[in-house]
């Protein structure tokens, strides 16, 4: 009896232990409790024990808490401000070591003074003597003045300028168009006790009666240490080097024609290798070298980029008209030995061959007619069956000849963009080609205070 009583006693033990696990139902509230309340709490905890709650929320820990916002805010500025103003300082440096000019080209400044707008363009020093240009053109009523006698120029300190009595200058202007003009400004600093400073520059036409509060000064940075180049050299002056910042254009669709003239022939390339490869035994011409050679023969200024200059004119001549491109492409069947071409692009190609060869020689060029040129299988145009192997050919011929008129496309772009990259260094080439020389410089002064820059 008593090992039963023992038995069921176990039995309703194990019955309680099992009550005894039992948890509440999953409850947002519970979880909230559980996982944000107690953390928090026993966070809340260690800050108090820690002391770090009364040192934050304790009035009389008020001054202990600006004391350390302040060297939390000098800490930033050591680690994030002053590094920063540093690299700036240090650019800036660099940037005006560069050029005299360099702040005002890679902000793009220009300046408007009564009737003309003046625009930064290039500079140069060398030993010690800087050259600096200018475009003038016209903002408003009045003509533009085109000799150096018709400006007011005035050169001044600005900032960090000593024994600036000795620095002098002088100036020319040139005229380029009906409204522009080239403004150079030569500057002598080889008497000067300084190797460098911040200048104020006024220009403006002596006809504008204009006050002092008109005139918008234009600062310049001259220092000895500043880059030499193609401006002004010890070969002198070479206005040609001008030729980009005057034009001012960013473009470069020479460059581009002739990326996409590669691209066509690439293209017509794999074309040749299709045609090559197909179960008929075609051998299409021209091969991919002669119709290469032939696009590079007829670029007209071959030697032309988007950054030539005036000087790269001297011994090129204008093409009156952009030459009208032809080229007949070819399929030869192997097996018959029949060439197959277009009958009139033949001829027109021969046309365009016997032109370029008159006009070479000085001699009237002769009609060529299709008789007059080899023999070919009917095209198209002149057949009126055909069998079925010469209907694939003549397939494959339309294929070959769209690649073909896809590279002299290219040809032509390429000397669109030649000629007019020939026509804008044109316009310029009177001016930018000539000889000038500082000696000649009509107009000098001498830095002093300005009043105007008072």
């Amino acid at each position: 009896m008593a090992f039963g009583r023992k038995r069921k006693k176990e039995e309703e033990d194990a019955g309680l232990d099992v009550l005894e696990e039992l948890k509440e139902p999953f409850s947002f509230a519970n979880f909230f409790e559980e996982q944000v309340m107690e953390r928090f709490r026993k966070a809340k905890k260690f800050l108090e024990e820690k002391g770090i709650l009364f040192f934050l929320l304790s009035p009389f820990q008020q001054r202990n808490r600006l004391i350390l916002e302040l060297v939390l805010v000098l800490a930033g500025i050591l680690i994030g401000i002053v590094p920063r103003g540093v690299h700036l300082i240090n650019a800036a440096k660099e940037r005006n070591a560069a050029s005299e000019l360099a702040a005002l080209l890679e902000d793009d400044a220009q300046f408007t003074v009564g009737r003309i707008t003046i625009r930064p363009l290039m500079s140069s020093q060398y030993e010690e003597e800087h050259l600096l240009a200018f475009l003038i053109s016209g903002s408003g009523s009045g003509v533009v003045p085109s000799t150096a006698n018709r400006y007011s120029v005035d050169l001044s300190p600005a900032r960090g300028v000593t024994d600036g009595e000795h620095v002098t200058y002088s100036y020319q202007v040139l005229p380029i168009s009906e409204d522009q003009r080239l403004f150079l400004l030569h500057t002598d600093h080889t008497k000067q006790n300084d190797t460098t400073g911040i200048y104020n520059l006024t220009i403006h036409a002596t006809a504008d009666d204009l006050s002092a509060d008109e005139l918008t000064p234009i600062e310049i940075v001259l220092s000895n240490t500043q880059e030499t180049t193609d401006l002004f050299g010890p070969d002198g002056v070479d206005l040609a080097a001008l030729t980009d910042p005057i034009l001012n254009n960013p473009d470069t669709p020479i460059a581009d024609a002739k990326e996409a003239l590669a691209a066509s022939l690439d293209d017509y390339q794999m074309e040749l290798e299709r045609i090559e490869n197909l179960p008929l035994d075609l051998t299409p011409q021209p091969d991919m070298e002669t119709l290469q050679a032939w696009a590079e023969d007829h670029i007209l200024y071959p030697d032309l980029t988007d950054t030539s200059t005036t000087e790269d004119l001297k011994g090129l001549t204008e093409a009156e008209n952009l030459p009208s491109l032809v080229y007949a492409a070819g399929i030869t069947d192997n097996a018959t030995g029949t060439l197959y071409q277009d009958a009139d692009l033949v001829a027109s190609m021969a046309q365009a061959e016997a032109d370029a060869e008159a006009a070479e020689s000085g001699e009237e060029a002769s009609q060529v007619t299709p008789q007059d040129t080899p023999q070919t299988a009917a095209t198209p145009e002149e057949a009126v069956e055909y069998t079925s192997d010469e209907e694939d050919i003549i397939e494959q011929l339309s294929s070959l000849q769209d690649a073909v008129d896809a590279v002299l496309k290219a040809v032509t772009d390429v000397n669109s963009a030649g000629q007019s990259r020939y026509q804008l260094l044109d316009s310029l080439r009177l001016t930018l080609n000539q000889t000038v020389k500082i000696s000649d410089f009509p107009e000098s002064g001498v830095v002093v205070e300005s009043t105007a820059a008072k």
